[in-house]
């Protein structure tokens, strides 16, 4: 870089002189040839051109994105937004194919790099994952230990936070700071944090709390110094639930009025500090709380509360759902204003049935200069969705930014709807029901199908939805048997089951894939998700089942699965999904794995790429694994589709 900087000011001086020499030189270019200008122009030209794509840039700009979306958002100072194909720069950069794109989390964006973190399980250290978008440059930053807890650009420097937590005492505290080192290969430099590292290691002994700034996103994007610098202390908190203010200086002053308080911390400016507890006991809702620093007084904002978003600009915000019915929330976000201690109501969005790994107006939202974020429904793909403030108003409007398809509206449209059963004794949610439900529309684009085979195939899934609720409410009322002692003991994890469908999709052209899911619990640690798959015919609308359209023998079939299996766990080593004595013994896994599968078995799912076989929790790994997908490409298969 250097040297093309040095070329670049050696030839721009010698064309400087060449036009101020005197009439002998005027007429010697006069009689020049566009042939016959010099290399060094040419190269220096280039050199410019080459080297003004990739220069560091300029201007604030701001990182949109999400985890369900392939795209991310850069977001300027006057609201211009600028997509990037998140899953091309990975792929053209020089990252290797050790790393997959879901392990990649992108957090910020520093002056023209988008900065990402990853977890590798094999050291289990935390990377920090620097991209150029420009010319798919990357680099990576290694952590020495614990995790990455904060990355945040401010003031020109990248502060990078990070916490040990397997220290025996008290959890080690690491704030790096970086600034750019060489643009063009995305490389930072490491400089000077000696005055952060004191203020780190006089205060080991108290967890320091920081916030996140929006609802959902991968890191709370607050340094330590931006929160000394901005506000003067850190509040933290101790293991008795005692609250302090920590100078930079060292000093510390308690917190009286929140002294014991085991509270959900939510942020602070200078001069409040925001809290929530649940509203009643065994309630999920929350009642969130300012406290004014300096006179102790501690006010009420709300008294019941679903979501909180976080603190920005001196404004809290937070959602409520409206919704009466079980995993079906019709949110309403709001504003707190703290100066003038006003509420407004700043957009509503609900459910959108099909998309539940989405929560509409909250999932993922991001503050970005004084607008927030969100996303929702425009009735074909969930959008990016901007509220910005206007003379009457708040404005709110579709970005047009796709963060997911809704595939099934190519095919027909999806219903949920929910259930709660609260007990008349003592007021508590002690069983939740949520069921969604896919209709076949008679102007889906599918060769072959007909009224008659529509509505056949819409008569079977009304049906199996009509049975599923039937069972769930008949299940549900033994746990009201006898008293209140269960559901008030393990409240608010009352006995619930959701039911939904996951993906509409063909599979050749002849057969429709309708996949549900689920997530199923009755008390305990965790519950159990659930998997499904209806295959029909659109020709005759009869349901299917991979068993009849499978022509080869069982015993291929079985070892199909089994030989894919055992190449996953050889290629995955320690961080296979199997159980440890089968990465030891892929024999004992592939032998096991023969007597275990057959084709008639519901863990055979079709997709676009083969059959996947779906071995549920604890059959084959622990529960953290989840199902482990053993996909069978189609080529490798006799099937009749």
């Amino acid at each position: 870089m250097k040297k093309r900087l040095c070329l670049i000011a050696m030839t721009i001086g010698c064309l400087a002189m060449a036009a101020a020499c005197g009439k002998e030189t005027e007429e010697a270019t006069a009689a020049a040839t566009p042939a016959e200008e010099t290399a060094e122009a040419v190269e220096a030209q280039e050199i410019m051109e080459e080297d003004s794509d990739i220069q560091e840039e300029s201007g604030e700009k701001s990182l949109l994105t999400g985890y369900y979306s392939d795209e991310i958002i850069l977001v300027d100072e006057e609201g211009g937004l600028e997509s990037l194909d998140w899953i091309k720069l990975v792929k053209e950069s020089s990252i290797g194919e050790g790393i997959s794109l879901e392990e990649l989390t992108p957090v910020t964006y520093f002056k023209g790099l988008i900065i990402a973190t990853h977890f590798d399980y094999t050291d289990y250290t935390y990377h920090v994952d620097i991209f150029n978008p420009k010319n798919g440059a990357y680099s990576s930053l290694m952590t020495e230990g614990g995790y990455v807890s904060s990355i945040d650009s401010f003031e020109g420097k990248l502060y990078i936070s990070r916490e040990d937590y397997y220290e025996a005492d008290n959890s080690k505290k690491v704030e790096e700071i970086y600034d750019i080192d060489d643009y063009a290969s995305a490389t930072l430099r490491q400089e000077d944090s000696s005055n952060i590292d004191a203020f780190l290691s006089s205060n080991r002994d108290l967890t320091l709390m920081t916030f996140k700034h929006g609802a959902t996103r991968a890191y709370c994007d607050r340094s330590y110094t931006r929160l000394l610098e901005e506000n003067g202390f850190i509040v933290a908190k101790d293991n008795d639930n005692n609250w302090f203010l920590l100078y930079p200086d060292g000093n510390r002053t308690e917190i009286e009025g929140m002294k014991g308080k085991d509270s959900f911390f939510y942020g602070n400016d200078s001069e409040h500090l925001f809290y929530g507890n649940y509203a009643e006991e065994h309630t999920a809702k929350e009642t969130l709380h300012s406290y004014n620093l300096s006179t102790g007084e501690d006010m009420v904002i709300i008294d019941t509360a679903d979501t909180v978003f976080g603190l920005t600009d001196n404004v809290f915000y937070y959602a409520v759902d409206y919704s009466d019915e079980f995993e079906n929330p019709d949110n309403h976000v709001f504003e707190y204003n703290q100066w003038d201690e006003t509420t407004t109501e700043l957009y509503s969005a609900k459910k959108q049935a099909g998309m539940s790994e989405i929560t509409m107006g909250i999932t993922d939202a991001a503050f970005i200069n004084g607008d927030i974020y969100y996303p929702d429904s425009n009735g074909k793909t969930i959008d990016w969705f901007r509220c910005s403030a206007s003379e009457d108003g708040f404005r709110n409007e579709d970005t047009g930014i796709v963060i997911s398809e809704m595939e099934f509206v190519k095919y027909g449209t999806i219903t949920g709807k929910g259930k709660n059963w609260i007990c008349d004794k003592c007021n508590q949610l002690y069983a939740g029901y949520y069921s969604e439900k896919f209709t076949l529309n008679g102007n889906a684009e599918i060769n072959g199908l007909t009224d008659a085979s529509r509505k056949k195939i819409n008569e079977f899934l009304t049906e199996e939805d009509k049975n599923a609720n039937e069972n769930f409410y008949i299940n549900s009322a033994s746990v009201l048997e006898g008293d209140c002692e269960r559901h008030l003991e393990e409240a608010p994890y009352a006995e619930t089951d959701d039911r939904t469908v996951d993906r509409v999709f063909m599979v050749g052209s002849n057969i429709l894939a309708v996949n549900m899911g689920g997530y199923w619990y009755t008390g305990g640690a965790h519950g159990y998700p659930k998997r499904s798959q209806y295959l029909f015919d659109v020709k005759s609308g009869e349901k299917v089942t991979f068993e009849e359209l499978y022509k080869g023998g069982e015993l291929v079939f079985k070892e199909a699965v089994a030989a894919a299996a055992v190449e996953l766990c050889k290629k995955e080593g320690e961080n296979s999904p199997f159980y440890s004595d089968y990465i030891e013994d892929t024999d004992k896994l592939h032998s096991e794995i023969v007597e275990y599968v057959t084709v008639d078995s519901t863990n055979i799912f079709l997709s676009d790429e083969g059959v996947i076989y779906a071995f549920p929790p604890y059959e084959f790994g622990p529960y953290a694994s989840s199902y482990i997908e053993i996909l069978i490409p189609f080529d490798k298969l006799v099937m009749e589709m």
